[in-house]
């Protein structure tokens, strides 16, 4: 375990929490579905945290945890006056982390030389 990393994911599970903790957040509508797009980003950036404080290459677990954490968040936001739980939401965070995942992988293919090994359950 990195812990660097692990600081910088902690910290960042909290700003995540404390920012779903704002009653009746708003922002600035500039284009469509920015709401979406602000979530595959902010669970890209999770998973790619979650992955370098606890490197290794079971891929589906750091998938798995990011979604439990995702699905907490959007239910604790339910309970958190003017805001909802959304599953567009919970689907945004499950691509972010998705895709984040994927593009670590191809980057140790590439850079690495890792392109014969096998995953545990995962091949990219």
């Amino acid at each position: 375990m990195d812990k660097r990393f692990f600081v910088l994911f902690i910290l960042y599970c909290g700003l995540i929490y404390y920012l779903s903790s704002i009653p009746n957040l708003t922002l600035k509508n500039v284009f469509n579905f920015q709401d979406l797009f602000l979530h595959f980003g902010e669970y890209s950036v999770f998973a790619l945290l979650l992955y370098f404080s606890f490197p290794h290459d079971n891929i589906p677990s750091l998938l798995i945890f990011t979604q439990v954490f995702a699905f907490l968040d959007e239910l604790h936001q339910f309970f958190v006056p003017g805001r909802t739980f959304s599953i567009l939401d919970f689907f945004a965070d499950f691509l972010g982390a998705f895709f984040c995942l994927i593009a670590i992988i191809k980057c140790r293919e590439i850079f690495k030389g890792e392109r014969d090994k096998k995953f545990k359950g995962f091949t990219a």
